[in-house]
């Protein structure tokens, strides 16, 4: 389950720490992408992963309509809690 990854993510022990990150919902606000940033992201990183989104065909999305949504990764886990 999703809610599971994220909250691995927030526990891990492997030198990542992911502290922010911009959830990606399709049209129908379910989650399809994940972008997880240790510092607070920039301005610059959010057109980079519009730019990747719109961009990249091996992720799928090209041509969809999606919505970025930047929060920190506890709210992100909380959200997700809400979802099941």
């Amino acid at each position: 389950m999703m809610i599971d990854l994220f909250e691995k993510i927030l526990n891990a022990d492997d030198g990542w720490n992911i502290n922010y990150g911009y959830m990606v919902l399709d049209e129908n606000n379910e989650l399809v992408h994940f972008c997880g940033y240790e510092s607070e992201p920039t301005k610059e990183d959010k057109e980079h992963l519009r730019h990747e989104l719109q961009t990249d065909e091996a992720l799928g999305l090209v041509g969809k309509e999606l919505t970025l949504v930047y929060l920190p990764i506890r709210q992100i886990i909380e959200w997700l809690s809400k979802v099941k």
